[in-house]
């Protein structure tokens, strides 16, 4: 039952991050972008892994991309400020 909760929810999560980068309602840098399909593509590969290794390599991607949506975030954030 957790196992298919689990999948669901990274099933929906990859899908939000789909439709964000989408989206024209969302304002998002190329930076910003770029975090969003590196988490997209590690949620699909959390929901889709069969092994140990392949779920490491599934939510590796994922840190890496909310590591780079921050960074893009707070250098957006720098740069509206500076001016």
């Amino acid at each position: 039952m957790a196992a298919k909760l689990n999948i669901a929810m990274s099933i929906f999560l990859a899908l939000l991050c789909a439709y964000a980068i989408l989206s024209h309602k969302v304002q998002d840098g190329a930076i910003v972008k770029t975090g969003l399909i590196m988490f997209s593509l590690g949620s699909f590969g959390v929901a889709m892994s069969d092994t140990v290794q392949a779920l490491s390599a599934a939510v590796s991607l994922v840190y890496g991309g909310i590591i780079v949506c921050v960074c893009g975030y707070l250098i957006r954030k720098r740069a509206k400020g500076s001016q």
